[in-house]
C-alpha cells in the first residue's frame, strides 16, 4: 500500500506518539496533539512541535463537512446514504452484477484504493478516475476528477478540494 496525503502523515505521527489504537480520527489526532510534545521535543524545534500541535488539535475538532449530512469529504448528496460511519462500507460499484466488496468504514478516504469504481476515496486522488463532489455554496455544484483533490489549486468554489 502506497500512502501520500495529510492523512497519511497523521497516522504517521499517531504512531510516533503511540496513540491507542482504536480511537476514533478525531479523538486519535487530539490524543497525539497531547502526547506529541513529550516524544518528539528532543527530536525538532520547539516552534515546530508547536504548530504541529495546533494542527491536530485543529484537525480533532473540525466538525462534520458544512452543507450536509455526510460527514464524508467528497460524497454527493445523492450517494450519502451509502456513507454512514456507524456500519461498513460497501463499494458503490458493487452492485449489480459485480462482486460485492464490503470494507470497516475506517477505510473510506484513508488514500488507498479498495474499491474498483474509486467510491471508498471520494475525498483523496488515491483511486484513477474517482469523482469529488464540490457543494459550492453560494455557486453552481461541480462534480471534478479526483486527480484535482489536494493539488495545491483550488478548483472548487469553496475551496472544499484543498486542505
Amino acid at each position: 500500500r502506497v500512502h501520500r496525503g495529510p492523512k497519511a502523515a497523521a497516522r504517521r505521527l499517531m504512531r510516533l506518539t503511540n496513540v491507542p489504537a482504536g480511537l476514533g480520527p478525531r479523538a486519535a489526532a487530539l490524543a497525539a496533539a497531547l502526547l506529541l510534545p513529550s516524544s518528539l521535543s528532543r527530536r525538532f524545534p520547539p516552534t515546530m512541535v508547536l504548530f504541529i500541535s495546533l494542527t491536530l488539535i485543529v484537525t480533532a475538532a473540525a466538525g462534520a463537512a458544512p452543507g450536509g449530512s455526510c460527514s464524508v469529504r467528497g460524497v454527493p448528496p445523492d450517494l450519502e446514504a451509502h456513507y454512514e460511519p456507524s456500519r461498513p462500507f460497501t463499494c458503490v460499484g458493487s452492485a449489480g452484477g459485480a462482486a460485492t466488496v464490503t470494507l470497516p468504514f475506517s477505510r473510506v478516504n484513508d488514500d488507498y484504493c479498495d474499491c474498483a469504481d474509486g467510491s471508498d476515496e471520494p475525498g483523496t486522488a488515491a483511486c484513477i478516475g474517482g469523482r469529488f463532489y464540490c457543494r459550492n455554496r453560494g455557486h453552481e455544484p461541480l462534480l471534478l476528477d479526483t486527480s484535482f483533490v489536494d493539488d495545491g489549486v483550488c478548483d472548487c468554489c469553496d475551496g472544499s478540494e484543498e486542505p
